[in-house]
């Protein structure tokens, strides 16, 4: 193998800068040279991410996730996906070759080449949504594969579950991710989360063992069919995870302009689950929460807790990357801007030692007394809010929230109005038909903000901040001035 990289970013950067110079990627991926260097770069890349020395692996990952699957992947077009399934397969060959438990798995499967896992891909996605005869007409239990981020989970599976529950009135649907969604979505009837947590540290080949307690799960529970609507789970459809179940696999690309062109992921998923599952395509079904009955309980004890008073929900959480966020002097104006319009604010104080810090900066930034309430359980984070009492807030003109997701969305659907960045607190005002203000930022390509825009059957605002944008002070004007005063 060559090694002459000099670092796992070279290796990602070689790959993306062939894509780009491609005029047609999908035919050129399927086509490249067996003496290719872009097999070297891969291959650097996948040993990389997958070796002992913790700074090589971390880079690695990096190099692979940030530097290119996202890159490919945040294009939304379906060339660039085949760039992806082409060069991720090869990864993930590579680094299951070295690992006796993962090899054995792609080996039952029948897989035994990098070519295998890109050929096995390559048909799934050349099967038309209209053709497929495998969905079965009746069915005792549906299994969704969770998209590993609430966001996406509310903006796309919810609505999977929504057509799901259509097609099959009476089957169990399970949705296979993390705990946290029981909250959100276990209010569904018939409904339940079956818990995995998709691994993100480690080696690469930790993360692909979360692959195998999927097969595992899946093998359990036994499903009728299983619909994937490009979940990170089975790595975007490139890893199989059951021998013989219905499997109907949705990737989020944009169509092309005489195909529609730009359009939001939640009506695109809509439309591919009516295609597929042989459903009206109208009335359509947009994002929804589902509460479970603890998440139910809080809604009911903090509508009476916070009064009748008109509260603005505000959530300045990223993700984790900070190129989503306006600069601080933007977030302090917003606050400010909210307050002088005469509402009251909620607002979330965010998770782990970096967001608590930002959290105390902006509030004391902007000089205001707040009262901490909290669901989760440590008394120096505010009030339980299992002790708050009717009214007890109702004169409280700056609240923060500490704890539980599902917590945050009890509290938010007490709200009027929500402002958020492009984030997990968009998709739950959506869901929960709360009129929700957007300021979206950190964005890889123009598409992006509509693709990603939530839906909903309130209105929803979405200021676009593009690049050098963001420290713009007009367009912060812009964003505030989408913020109404409270009724």
């Amino acid at each position: 193998m060559n090694t002459s990289f000099e670092s796992p970013a070279a290796a990602a950067s070689l790959l993306r800068h062939w894509v780009s110079e491609q005029s047609a990627v999908a035919d050129a991926v399927a086509n490249i040279p067996p003496d290719s260097e872009l097999w070297d770069a891969l291959d650097y890349l996948a040993d990389s991410a997958d070796a002992d020395d913790s700074e090589r692996c971390s880079a690695g990952i990096k190099a692979i996730f940030a530097g290119l699957v996202e890159t490919l992947n945040d294009s939304l077009r379906a060339d660039y996906r085949r760039a992806y399934s082409r060069f991720f397969a090869r990864i993930i060959y590579r680094v299951a070759a070295q690992h006796p438990d993962l090899h054995q798995q792609l080996t039952a499967f029948g897989l035994h080449t990098a070519d295998d896992l890109y050929q096995r891909h390559n048909q799934l996605i050349h099967t038309p949504a209209d053709t497929l005869t495998t969905i079965p007409k009746t069915a005792q239990r549906i299994i969704i594969l969770s998209r590993v981020t609430i966001g996406a989970d509310i903006l796309l599976s919810s609505v999977v579950m929504q057509r799901c529950r259509q097609r099959w009135p009476n089957a169990e649907i399970v949705l296979i991710g993390q705990d946290k969604l029981t909250g959100l979505l276990g209010g569904m009837d018939n409904m339940r989360v079956r818990s995995l947590n998709y691994s993100r540290r480690g080696p690469l080949a930790e993360r692909l063992r979360s692959w195998l307690e999927l097969c595992a799960i899946i093998a359990d529970e036994n499903p009728d069919c299983i619909l994937a609507p490009d979940s990170r789970l089975d790595q975007l459809g490139l890893l199989p995870v059951h021998a013989h179940c219905p499997y109907a696999l949705w990737e989020n690309t944009m169509p092309s302009a005489d195909q529609g062109g730009n359009q939001a992921l939640a009506t695109l998923v809509d439309t591919w689950c009516a295609d597929i599952l042989h459903l009206p395509a109208q009335p359509s079904c947009v994002p929804a929460l589902f509460p479970d009955a603890n998440m139910s309980a809080a809604q009911q004890q903090l509508q009476s807790t916070f009064g009748s008073k008109p509260l603005l929900a505000v959530k300045l959480d990223h993700g984790g990357n900070p190129a989503k966020a306006l600069p601080r002097q933007a977030e302090i104006m917003l606050l400010k801007n909210i307050i002088k319009k005469g509402w009251r604010i909620l607002i979330d104080r965010g998770f782990g030692d970096e967001e608590y810090a930002n959290s105390d900066s902006l509030l004391a930034a902007i000089n205001a007394s707040v009262l901490d309430i909290d669901d989760s359980g440590q008394e120096e984070m505010g009030i339980a809010v299992s002790t708050l009492t009717t009214n007890q807030l109702a004169d409280t003109e700056l609240i923060r929230f500490h704890g539980s997701i599902a917590g945050w969305a009890a509290a938010l659907s007490c709200c009027a109005f929500s402002v958020s960045y492009d984030s997990v607190g968009q998709h739950l005002s959506a869901a929960l038909n709360i009129p929700v203000a957007v300021a979206f930022a950190g964005y890889s390509n123009e598409s992006f903000p509509i693709a990603w825009s939530p839906c909903s059957q309130a209105p929803v605002s979405v200021t676009a901040f593009y690049k050098s944008q963001v420290e713009n002070p007009i367009i912060w004007g812009k964003f505030l001035s989408t913020i109404p005063a409270p009724h």
